[in-house]
């Protein structure tokens, strides 16, 4: 089921691009179907891999890398705020459903294991691969630019999804309740520090911004000095200055 979802989410996003591609060249789409092609894609994606009894997540991932692998579609929409609007609408909708639904008496049970495994996932899982191979990746300049990409991996909808199969192919309710505590955890955590970083960074900018910017009161004190000592400075009838 994986290996098929790959194929078609591979298939559908490259024919896919290069119909949008010659679609837009010659014509044939307006701004409003251009936009909002990509959102048509995934659902119709959806539709026939769901259909065909394969794995829908995936396919709409591999599709989704596919159709911007050359960063064409991004370039296009530059200037269009439609993905993240639509993206906000989704993702807002997706944690106030959870939110509703988290079984909030099973974590009682279990509470201070949740806790420990939740820390363990969210230190382990990204961080040290990042670190280890940040040095191979050009992008990453400093080691906080490092720490940033590994910190920030939230865990969100596809830990649900994949919950939610395992409860029903194994008939346990277990698998949904941890799952649900590491995404809660990750919302938690991962928002709770998204201001340090933000703070983190203001503070690099308004140095670096110090340090390359000179200070705009020594122009005007030296152009006030300049004026302090010409009105001081009196010339006679010999020419020569008198203080």
């Amino acid at each position: 089921q994986v290996f098929i979802s790959i194929v078609i989410g591979v298939m559908y996003g490259w024919v896919s691009r290069k119909v949008l591609q010659f679609s837009q060249g010659h014509h044939l789409i307006d701004k409003e179907s251009f936009l909002v092609f990509s959102m048509a894609l995934a659902f119709h994606i959806i539709g026939v891999v769901k259909l065909l009894g394969c794995n829908e997540l995936m396919a709409v991932f591999v599709a989704g890398v596919t159709f911007a692998w050359d960063d064409w579609f991004v370039e296009e929409t530059e200037g269009s705020n439609l993905q993240e609007v639509v993206d906000f609408i989704f993702n807002m909708s997706f944690f106030v459903f959870l939110g509703t639904v988290l079984p909030w008496a099973k974590y009682a049970e279990i509470i201070s294991r949740l806790i420990m495994l939740s820390c363990c996932i969210l230190l382990f899982r990204r961080l040290p691969f990042v670190m280890l191979i940040s040095k191979y990746m050009h992008d990453l300049k400093t080691v906080k630019e490092a720490i940033f990409l590994g910190w920030f991996g939230p865990i969100g909808v596809g830990a649900i999804l994949y919950s939610t199969l395992a409860v029903i192919m194994l008939q346990d309710e277990k698998y949904y309740n941890i799952a649900s505590f590491i995404v809660l955890s990750s919302v938690i955590i991962h928002g709770a520090t998204v201001p340090l970083f933000h703070l983190t960074l203001i503070r690099s900018r308004t140095r670096s911004e110090g340090a390359l910017w000179p200070n705009p009161f020594v122009g005007r004190f030296d152009r006030y000095m300049s004026v302090s000592v010409s009105s001081e400075v009196d010339i006679d009838e010999d020419n020569e200055i008198l203080v």
